[in-house]
């Protein structure tokens, strides 16, 4: 019998192929949402390591700002910003930030620091990911400050055997001991020694602060500092076998990494003294001849005299009494024997002020009254011939400094000087003392010679406070007082 074939007949369910583009369609869709999130996380991270880029380009700007104060208030304002890039840490091995800072003074007195702060996205980047710029300014406000001493950019040298016992002592300039001592062991209160390290520069840009790599103290042989000592940039404390800065009773010695104030020299008003004597105008000349001194034995200057010329004690046959301020127009000389003495009625300091030079030379003996009141000696010779004879001129050009710093204008000199309970004082000039004793000196540059000492006794200051110069000496201190982003 003859087999029939048969066919298989297979039956496709309807659905199976709709499950298969079902799956596909759900892969797709996943891999879509997770492109989606991916898009999402990449943008957020580069929206978030931008915004880092920018804050940690804004915390360098601010940085800028702050070192820019900081540095203006070591300087005395002398900094001028920075123009080299200086590195600011943000916390990354592979990014790096910057800041610049200029600075420009205003007709207010104030200053505008626009610092630039950059972030770069590695360490070997050119362009960087953020730029931010803030602009800030800073006013200064003048601090009074009490000085015994204080001396400008030309700094402090002391000679063999001086002495100085005066509590605080302010140096824009160098300190140099080629002799003598400064300070006392057992001193109380403590000697204050501030040398601030702005010396360098010529001409024009007279006076810079030293480079870092100068020590602004010397110290010769045996020689010794005793105290509380704040040098910028000095490190060395201790010059074998015998010269070093130590510590008194109560003082720190040298203060490691201390940057010292820069304080300005005192202002006097010098227009004022010379209106002040334009009701007693004499001539002046030699005062007073050997008979007249014989006879009586002294001479008085009137109060608020001013002189057309030099004046001259030239007899040492006669006392002078100063009986209020001097102006005098020219020089101001002393000679052997003479002697100054402060009216008893005066209970403040008389001021002579001269045009020219003063010259308290040898065996001038200068007396403070019983109130303890001395004289305050000025000298406003320059370089600058104009504003010598110009009562309102109290300054003059870093140029004009430069060139008249090394020049002596006040001394007290010849081995019997005594200026107890007085100061000498030159406004743009050297003032140099050497011998006998001085209260208070002050002066662009001071030298203090063979057997000097200043502050004549060393337990008691004449200066109420220590302040030799009725607080005239001041710091200027700088501060922020606006902040604002520059947006471009």
């Amino acid at each position: 019998m003859m087999k029939i074939p048969t066919r298989h007949i297979t039956h496709t369910r309807p659905d199976q192929g709709y499950l298969i583009v079902m799956a596909m369609v759900f892969v797709i869709a996943l891999l879509g949402i997770g492109v989606s999130i991916a898009a999402v996380v990449g943008a957020r991270y580069r929206v978030d390591k931008n915004y880092t880029y920018t804050e940690n380009a804004v915390s360098a700007a601010e940085a800028g700002i702050s070192a820019a104060i900081y540095n203006l208030n070591a300087t005395g304002g002398y900094f001028t910003g920075y123009a080299t890039p200086q590195a600011f840490p943000i916390g990354s091995d592979t990014s790096r930030g910057e800041y610049t800072v200029s600075i420009a003074d205003n007709a207010d007195g104030t200053s505008t620091l626009t610092s630039v702060g950059k972030v770069y996205r590695t360490t070997s980047d050119t362009t960087p990911a953020s730029t931010k710029t803030l602009k800030a300014i800073a006013t200064p406000t003048m601090t009074t400050v009490a000085a015994g001493m204080v001396a400008g950019p030309g700094g402090l040298t002391l000679g063999t055997m001086a002495d100085i016992n005066t509590k605080n002592i302010y140096i824009q300039g160098k300190l140099s001991l080629q002799g003598g001592i400064i300070g006392k062991p057992t001193a109380n209160p403590t000697t204050t020694i501030n040398v601030a390290n702005i010396a360098c520069g010529t001409g024009a840009s007279y006076p810079q602060p030293c480079p870092a790599n100068q020590e602004p103290i010397s110290l010769g042989f045996s020689t010794s500092i005793y105290g509380t000592v704040c040098a910028t940039n000095q490190y060395t404390s201790v010059v074998p076998p015998f010269s070093g800065i130590y510590p008194d009773t109560n003082g720190l010695g040298l203060i490691d990494r201390c940057v010292a104030p820069s304080a300005s020299l005192p202002t006097f008003d010098r227009k004022v003294v010379y209106d002040g004597t334009a009701g007693n105008i004499q001539p002046g000349g030699a005062f007073k001849d050997f008979f007249y001194c014989a006879l009586n034995r002294e001479y008085n200057f009137p109060a608020n005299v001013r002189y057309t010329s030099s004046v001259t004690t030239d007899n040492n046959f006669c006392a002078y009494n100063i009986h209020g301020n001097m102006y005098i127009k020219g020089d101001f000389n002393t000679n052997f024997g003479n002697q100054l003495i402060v009216d008893e009625s005066l209970t403040t300091p008389p001021i002579i002020m001269v045009e020219g030079a003063i010259n308290l030379s040898n065996t001038a003996i200068h007396k403070n009254n019983s109130h303890g009141v001395g004289v305050i000696f000025i000298s406003f010779k320059s370089a600058n011939a104009t504003c010598n004879t110009d009562p309102d001129c109290v300054s003059i050009s870093n140029n004009d400094l430069y060139n008249s710093i090394n020049t002596t204008t006040a001394s007290c000199t010849g081995g019997f000087c005594n200026l107890d309970g007085s100061v000498l004082y030159s406004a743009f000039g050297t003032v140099d003392a050497s011998g006998g004793c001085v209260s208070g000196l002050g002066g662009q540059r001071i030298t203090v010679g063979f057997g000097t000492t200043i502050q004549c006794d060393v337990n008691i200051s004449p200066f109420p406070g220590g302040d030799a110069f009725g607080g005239r000496v001041k710091i200027k201190v700088w501060k922020v007082t606006d902040v604002q982003q520059v947006y471009s």
